[in-house]
């Protein structure tokens, strides 16, 4: 009997947190393609290149935010930035925040633990962000940066993501150019190169349809699609972590994980940071599960570790990294992101520890 009741416990907790987490990813993802339709990366770039060095960095960590949420999309973009000469700072501002910041996980955390957790969480890692890429630019790090990567001409030979080295960029056209416009457009997911693509918008701005309610349109459904798509390439991740998180609340005992990684054992929080990163659990997976292991005993600050090693600093995004970084450079990417999480970790853990969290 007891058997069957924690298999009715996980089913409605799964169930439910499903629910949650899908209503959730759709809604961030469609204001994130909002806010990409309506600020276009062109203008952000020349941001970047403000005079003023912590303004410029500052503005490096908000861009991070609020780009495509993976390694296959955020190296091709910093390469961008760095071809367009963007100062060093920002770019490495937004290679931390980019993977940490993204809404998806600012909000499943505020879903999930709280607003006060979500806050901190936000505040802490940005500022780290900034502080970081201002110290690598202090410390000329951009010499470890390879030629190729600093580049205009050669565009050939790096594989930035999961698309091909040699995948044929369209060129572009002026809508009142005489050339013809491309069918379509590959869809802005950034994770898949097998995306299916969005239809391009038929009107310009030589149309006699081109008004402004039109425009809106076109771009509230661009930034639909936009989370539509991001939805289908996740959504494998949420359901499992949602039946992983399910299973733990319905059958693993609290006596267990408060034992492995409670608030009362020391090295729970820096072994969370070092094995999130080869573990590769993506923040859809691993922040339900999380949630869970919370309820169960496991210290917030172990928690948080692991979501940021893991989210942070995974396998695929520093091989990525090699392409265009030297050893040093990468090296000191990972001891950065292993130390935002022992530190966030440890500040979680002390506020857990103060009854500042439920």
């Amino acid at each position: 009997m007891t058997a069957i009741n924690d298999l009715f416990t996980a089913g409605q907790y799964f169930l439910t947190i499903t629910a949650e987490l899908i209503l959730l990813f759709i809604g961030i993802s469609f204001l994130v393609g909002l806010i990409q339709e309506y600020v276009p990366e062109d203008k952000i770039r020349r941001t970047l290149t403000t005079k003023h060095r912590v303004t410029g960095t500052a503005l490096g960590a908000v861009f991070g935010a609020l780009t495509p949420f993976c390694s296959c999309s955020t190296i091709p973009i910093l390469l961008g930035l760095i071809k367009s000469k963007v100062p060093f700072g920002a770019c490495m501002a937004f290679l931390f925040a980019s993977p940490l910041l993204n809404p998806i996980i600012v909000f499943l955390v505020l879903a999930f633990f709280g607003l006060v957790p979500a806050v901190i969480y936000f505040i802490l890692t940005f500022c780290i962000a900034v502080l970081s890429g201002l110290f690598l630019e202090r410390r000329d790090y951009l010499r470890y940066v390879k030629p190729i990567a600093t580049s205009r001409d050669n565009h050939e030979g790096i594989s930035t993501g999961c698309c091909p080295a040699n995948a044929a960029p369209v060129a572009p056209t002026a809508c009142c150019s005489g050339l013809p416009a491309p069918a379509q457009v590959q869809a802005a997911s950034g994770c898949s190169c097998g995306s299916e693509p969005v239809p391009a918008p038929v009107t310009g701005c030589c149309s006699k349809d081109s008004a402004a309610p039109s425009v809106h349109r076109t771009r509230m459904g661009s930034a639909l699609g936009f989370a539509l798509t991001l939805f289908r390439q996740v959504v494998p991740y949420l359901i499992l972590g949602a039946a992983i998180g399910a299973f733990i609340y319905g059958f693993v005992p609290e006596d267990l994980i408060v034992a492995l990684a409670g608030p009362e054992n020391p090295l729970a929080i820096p072994i969370a940071a070092v094995i999130g990163i080869p573990m590769y659990i993506r923040a859809e997976t691993i922040i339900p599960i999380s949630g869970v292991l919370v309820t169960k005993g496991m210290g917030i600050g172990a928690v948080m570790a692991l979501i940021i090693g893991g989210a942070g600093a995974s396998i695929p995004e520093v091989t990525l990294l090699t392409s265009i970084f030297e050893r040093k450079l990468v090296a000191a990417f990972v001891v950065t992101i292993v130390g935002v999480a022992i530190i966030t970790g440890g500040l979680f853990q002390v506020l857990q520890v103060m009854g500042m969290f439920a």
